[in-house]
């Protein structure tokens, strides 16, 4: 009798919001998506990585915390095995940031959490450990690099620490994740 989890790929919240500027704010990928009409209109993009990283704080908090976690919860496949209850985050967001991140954290940080994450910078081991918790067949398991449009030389120090510092709360759900992972496939002698 498997029990029902949700499974999610995390990456390192830096990376992944300076890959998302330079692909949608330096590339101007994608129609020029994201950018303000003014930007549009002077055909660049102004926005710094940190303002950038503003835009985008609390990514995947939300995303694991968010009211969206009832639909999935309640759809009639799940019921029917057994899916454990998500944690949601309050109604107002900007008002109780840290009570999204004790909701996301209650969700992916556990044995018991319902959600199962994976960070793509120990994608492997992830996969592995997943594998064995749900009692999985996994002969082999591939992590390759794979390079995007938005890659390109890496952002200087200052910069990258104003965007952790305005992405916070998602590189303490990251860290934690990471932790988290150490610490079930220590348990599990993997």
């Amino acid at each position: 009798d498997r029990r029902c989890v949700y499974a999610t790929v995390l990456r390192n919240p830096i990376d992944r919001v300076e890959s998302s500027w330079r692909y949608f704010c330096l590339n101007g990928a994608e129609r020029r998506k994201g950018w303000t009409a003014a930007m549009k209109r002077a055909g660049r993009c102004s926005y710094s990585l940190e303002r950038w990283a503003q835009t985008q704080s609390m990514l995947s908090v939300l995303e694991l915390s968010t009211n969206q976690a009832p639909v999935a919860r309640d759809a009639p496949v799940n019921q029917s095995l057994k899916c454990a209850p998500l944690a949601d985050g309050p109604a107002a967001v900007r008002r109780r940031p840290q009570a999204y991140l004790e909701a996301a954290l209650a969700n992916v940080v556990g044995p018991d959490a319902p959600v199962r994450a994976v960070v793509v910078e120990d994608l492997a081991d992830g996969l592995r450990l997943l594998a064995h918790e749900l009692d999985l067949p996994l002969s082999a398991t591939h992590a390759a690099s794979v390079e995007n449009a938005g890659a390109g030389a890496r952002a200087g120090a200052v910069e990258r620490a104003a965007a952790a510092g305005a992405l916070a709360l998602e590189v303490k759900l990251y860290e934690r994740v990471r932790v988290d992972a150490v610490r079930r496939a220590s348990a599990l002698g993997l």
